[in-house]
Formats: C-alpha cells, structure tokens, sequence
C-alpha cells in the first residue's frame, strides 16, 4: 500500500525502520539508534562492506546505504572493499547505483568476483565511478589476483578507467600481451594523466606487452613495479628508451626484479642520463642475468674479462634504497661499491650475490665499499651516506678475491669507528663475504661498544677454514667473538634485536661461551 500511494516519506520511514528490525541481532543499542533521524551509522566503512559480500547480508548492507546516501547533510562513502564479493553482477550493480555519488575514492576487487560482474565494473566506472561535475571519482583501483586474462573481459574495464584514477594495481592475475594491449592504448591516449603509481607485476606481459604498457608511460608517474613479468631483453629495452626521452622525470619507485633481463645495460645507461630520473628513490633489479654472467649452482660468474668501462655519473640524488641481489650488473653496482657518497641519502644496499663485472684492473669488491665509506666518514657525515640496511652476502667482485678477506675486516673498522651508527640490517654470509676470527672478533666488539644501537636483524656465516701445508684444516676459534657478541646482549647495546643468525659451523667455540650467549638471550 505505501509503495502504491507514493508516499515517499513514508517509505523513507519504513526503510529506517527495517534496518534497525534487521539489524538488532547484531548491533549495540546506542548504533541502532544513530539509524533514526538519517544519522550515519557508527559502523564503519569496512563493516559495511563486509555486510555486502554475504548473500545473507547484502539486503542489510543495501539499506545502510541508503541511509547514508539520504542523510543529511549527504555523506560521502570513500572506500569499497569487494575483496570477499562473491555475489553476482546484478547484485553489484545495484550495489554501485546506490553509494552517495561522485564520494568513492577507493575501489578494491578480490579474487571471488564472478566473470558477470565484469560489466557491471566497466559501467561504473565510466558512470559514477567517473565523478560529477563537481569532481570526485575514483582514484585508487586495486584488482590484485583476480583472474583477469582475457581481452573481452578485461578491455572494458581499461577502457573505462576514469581520468580520475591515480592508483592501479593489477598485479598476480593472468595478463599477456593480447589484453594488456588496451591499457597500453589508454596510456598512449593521455586518458589516464593523473596516474601516480602502476603495478602490473606478476603477469605473463612478455616483451610485447611490456612495450604496449611502456610506451605510453609519462609523468607524473611516480611509481612503476614490472615485477616477473617476462619482460626480457625487448621490454626493458622499450622502458629505457621512455627513461632516456625523460618522460618519467617524476618517477620515485622502479621495480623490474625477476624478469630474467640479459642485460641491464640499456636501462642503467638511461638511468644515468642527467635529468632522467632525478627523482628515484627505490631501484629494484633483483634475480636478472646479464649477457656477461652465467650461473654456477647458486653463484654466478662472468663469462670471461670485461673490457674497461668508465662509469657514468649517474644523476640520482634522492635514491635511497638499491636492490641488485642475485644479479650480474656492471654500471650501477660499480658506482654503488666504488663511491658510495655518490648516493647521499641511500639507506638500503642489498648486493647479496651479486656478480660485479668490473675491469680486473681496478677490482669492485667488500674492500674497495669499506675503504670508500671510511673515506666519506673521514670526511664528515654530510659525505656519508645514512645506510641502514646493509647485506653484502656473497658479494663476487671476481677478480682480486683475495682482497675480499681484507675487505670485511675493513668494513667491521668502519662499523666499529662508528660511521654506521644507523644500521638496522647486516647480513655477511655465503661465498667471500663470510668473516673469519678477525672480522668476528672486530664486529661483534664494535656490537659490545654500542656502535650500532638501532641493529634489529643481524646474519653472519664464518669463513671456510684454511689449511695447513700438510692439508689439514685449521678451524678458527670464535670465543672471543661470542663473548662480545654476548656482552653487547647483557649490556643492553643491541636493544632492537629482533634476529640473530649466527653459523659457526667450521669452527670452535667453548661450549661454556656459547651456553652464556643462550643465557642472556
């Protein structure tokens, strides 16, 4: 009857009281109350989208919606998080048609969205998802692990994609080169001007979808993750040419990690181009292989001797953290271990089994990084640059190894001088970087003087034994070591340690010594 006399207010009653009716079983006192008078509701968004995602709860879920979007003065609903949706498209769109319009900013869609919603997603966001006349819409579109592969249900959505959107993340879905080609076009039309950060990690892209995706990049994009994407020689080739042409001078954030790249040198040499990228701050390039190296079990060498390379003076002010682990890279790892005052403000140094290839004439290795540091903190600290986390683990300069030895001895005097004080991270392990009786000896006294206050994770693996001329080994003892390692403990000087790993396993410590280490951990 109500519904046929068009009694609009009455209506508006009814669905305040029906809310309230459905609610009670599951709702305090003082929140049903707060749904009379077109009050919002004290529940939070999050809660509401929770209600939404269950068959059982989406009709309650509805209803609060219609509250908020009626209230008055109107009030604006900012972020939906769909990440447990497992409705239908008909369900979802008529969820859409009734948030408060041109107020969603945040739009998260998880893995149990049905291939019917698709649709509904695409309208939305050319629709309300777009915003008003007066702005809004939504700039913040995460579809990580939803299953996207296909160009027919997924051309849609890029199409759509409002020019509002600052953020997407479609990353661990099924993309290749066929249905990443319409977000490439999208990109290369300008529609999406306002993109801040790009996640496309985790996708079977191949060489020719990273090239769709990288030829239409440009600023302000701030942050890029090509993460596993089989990028290969092609695609990094197209993103370096886009870096060298300086139209990501605003970019902050490059992941290009696991991409099984044979060579790096195309991009290294556009990320030192003055004015490409002034403005990076993260440099990830982790697990590539390059043209120079080939792997031997879980180490990788050069092929044979690198011809001299001058090192380019790599224009990047701001960067703070370099991730280059399990990778052969001849430019940048060169500069980072030759002149670490290059990189004022890095912070995170990971080299771990990284194969430098430089000029066996002038040797990149542990030695040539401490002896540089001990130099810019001789210099003062403005020179020296505020690592924090530092893991140098099997770091194979190659050439010259016997410095290796030599060179973490001098860098446990650099930490023991002080000039680390920041570090939150070590980690000397595996291959050349293990320390022997010495270099414990000074690191774990430079631990014991209070040298490095803020250390929360620690990972040190000693050296291979030598041998005698008969051919016998002769194990290194670590008493010392330990006994300042367990002083650093009881004296408080290690406060933030959260992990220790200690390997001691080629040679002798006193079980008396070790037990006082247990004790006091």
């Amino acid at each position: 009857v109500v519904v046929l006399t068009g009694a609009l207010s009455l209506i508006e009653h009814l669905v305040a009281c029906v809310a309230v009716g459905v609610a009670a079983k599951m709702s305090e006192p003082a929140e049903l109350l707060s749904l009379f008078g077109h009050r919002l509701p004290t529940v939070t968004e999050q809660e509401i989208c929770e209600v939404l995602s269950r068959k059982e709860g989406f009709g309650m879920g509805w209803v609060i919606l219609q509250l908020i979007r009626k209230a008055h003065p109107p009030a604006p609903f900012r972020s939906l998080d769909l990440t447990d949706f497992s409705l239908g498209g008909g369900k979802l769109g008529l969820l859409f048609s009734s948030l408060p319009p041109g107020t969603l900013e945040t739009l998260k869609l998880g893995p149990r969205m049905r291939a019917s919603t698709r649709p509904a997603i695409g309208q939305f966001l050319r629709g309300a998802g777009g915003g008003t006349a007066d702005g809004g819409g939504v700039k913040t579109l995460t579809a990580a692990n939803c299953d996207l592969e296909f160009v027919d249900e997924v051309s849609d959505i890029f199409r759509s994609l409002p020019r509002s959107l600052q953020h997407l993340d479609v990353s661990g879905n099924k993309l290749n080169r066929l249905s990443i080609e319409p977000l490439g076009s999208v990109l290369s039309e300008g529609a999406l001007s306002n993109l801040l950060s790009l996640n496309l990690s985790n996708n079977p892209l191949g060489p020719p979808g990273v090239r769709a995706v990288a030829r239409g990049l440009s600023a302000p994009l701030q942050s890029l993750r090509l993460a596993c994407t089989n990028a290969g020689a092609e695609g990094t080739q197209a993103l370096a040419e886009v870096v060298k042409a300086k139209k990501l001078t605003s970019l902050e954030t490059l992941d290009l990690s696991d991409n099984s790249v044979p060579d790096l040198k195309p991009l290294t040499v556009a990320l030192a181009t003055e004015g490409a990228t002034p403005l990076l701050q993260i440099l990830i390039q982790k697990k590539n292989r390059n043209a120079y190296g080939r792997a031997q079990g879980d180490r990788l060498i050069p092929l044979g001797p690198v011809p001299p390379a001058s090192l380019p003076a790599f224009d990047l002010p701001q960067l703070q953290e370099i991730d280059l682990s399990h990778t052969v890279e001849e430019h940048l790892s060169n500069a980072v271990i030759g002149d670490p005052s290059r990189f004022p403000k890095l912070r995170v140094v990971n080299l771990e089994k990284c194969c430098i290839n430089s000029d066996p004439r002038e040797p990149r290795n542990i030695f040539v990084f401490a002896r540089a540091l001990a130099e810019a903190g001789a210099s003062g600290t403005a020179e020296r640059p505020p690592l924090e986390e530092l893991n140098l683990s099997s770091l194979d300069g190659q050439f010259h190894a016997e410095d290796q030895s030599n060179g973490v001895g001098k860098l446990a005097e650099v930490i023991g001088s002080g000039h680390l004080s920041r570090l939150t991270r070590l980690s000397l392990k595996d291959g050349l970087s293990r320390p022997h009786q010495a270099e414990l000896t000074t690191l774990c006294r430079a631990f014991a003087n209070g040298q490095t206050p803020n250390l929360h994770t620690l990972e040190l693996h000693v050296g291979f034994p030598d041998e005698d001329e008969n051919g016998d080994i002769q194990f290194e003892n670590f008493n010392e070591g330990v006994q300042h390692l367990t002083s650093a403990v009881r004296e408080g000087r290690l406060p933030k340690m959260e992990s220790l790993d200690i390997n001691l396993w080629c040679g002798n410590v006193a079980s008396g010594v070790m037990s006082g280490l247990g004790r006091v951990l």
